[in-house]
């Protein structure tokens, strides 16, 4: 969904990929073309 060239103006303003207590969290490029795919289709959130 998200270009490379999309992606590289995006990734500089998400916080770190490490969450609370040094666990990783999901890559943010995934989630943000979830939400993406999630607003253009309208599938509700499960």
């Amino acid at each position: 969904m998200l270009s490379d060239e999309m992606w590289a103006r995006i990734k500089p303003v998400l916080p770190p990929v490490k969450g609370a207590m040094g666990r990783l969290l999901r890559e943010h490029r995934s989630l943000v073309e979830g939400a993406i795919y999630r607003y253009r289709t309208g599938v509700a959130w499960a």
